[in-house]
């Protein structure tokens, strides 16, 4: 029965639409693996400072992410003050590793030097 049902997903319409057929895993494995022995490719290091900014990065974007999956739970919904809102780590800078220096800097995703500058914010 399995065998009937996973034979005729090769007879499904691929997701555009068009009868491409579907291409094995281990063809395409194998074609990376040989794109490797034949060089071409370099590791690079990144620096201390770069480190520590792609770090910085990745933690804004998780804490955007923390704000999109639980930011609903810190939101005010109990006008009369009955019950107090829970603490949620997750929605704080510092759980991320920012002071509040950081939070004073930005950086320019447009250029691709690491210079940060100071972000004014309109009142």
């Amino acid at each position: 029965m399995w065998r009937d049902y996973f034979d005729a997903l090769q007879n499904v319409p691929a997701v555009d639409g068009s009868n491409a057929k579907d291409v094995p895993h281990l063809p395409v494995v194998n074609a990376f693996a040989e794109r490797a022995k034949q060089g071409g490719t370099k590791v690079v290091i990144a620096g201390g400072g770069d480190l520590e900014l792609a770090r910085k990065r990745t933690a804004v974007q998780q804490l955007i992410a923390a704000y999109r999956n639980v930011g609903c739970r810190w939101a005010d919904l109990d006008p009369l003050k009955r019950t107090e809102r829970e603490n949620i780590p997750e929605l704080e800078a510092s759980f991320y590793g920012f002071t509040d220096a950081d939070q004073k800097r930005c950086s320019t995703p447009a250029t691709r030097s690491s210079a940060r500058t100071a972000c004014r914010c309109a009142s």
